[in-house]
């Protein structure tokens, strides 16, 4: 990307404080509900791994399948294959870029 790495938002490490931050503002918003479910009520360290979780899948998405982000960043959602449970995850992504 022509970004060195200790720079890169887009780090797992460095980009899971702006998601946990994506997340709590976010949790209470029906597209966010399957997320919500999970870690409504989580303590504090659960909401930091599953957002730990959630960098580490974009950041492979961003390897293994960068026309998916592409289709994203677009305004595009899941494909019918694709669980409806997981149709958060495009919403997400695009809110975390935006932050």
């Amino acid at each position: 990307t022509g970004v060195h790495p200790d720079d890169d938002p887009w780090q797992p490490e460095r980009a899971v404080w702006p998601l946990l931050e994506v997340i709590d503002a976010s949790v209470g918003e029906p597209w966010c509900a399957p997320l919500g479910a999970h870690v409504g009520d989580a303590t504090r360290g659960r909401r930091y791994a599953v957002a730990r979780h959630l960098t580490d899948l974009f950041a492979s998405y961003a390897t293994h399948r960068p026309e998916m982000l592409r289709a994203w960043l677009a305004g595009a959602g899941e494909p019918q294959e694709r669980a409806a449970d997981l149709a958060w995850q495009a919403e997400l992504w695009r809110r975390l870029r935006e932050r």
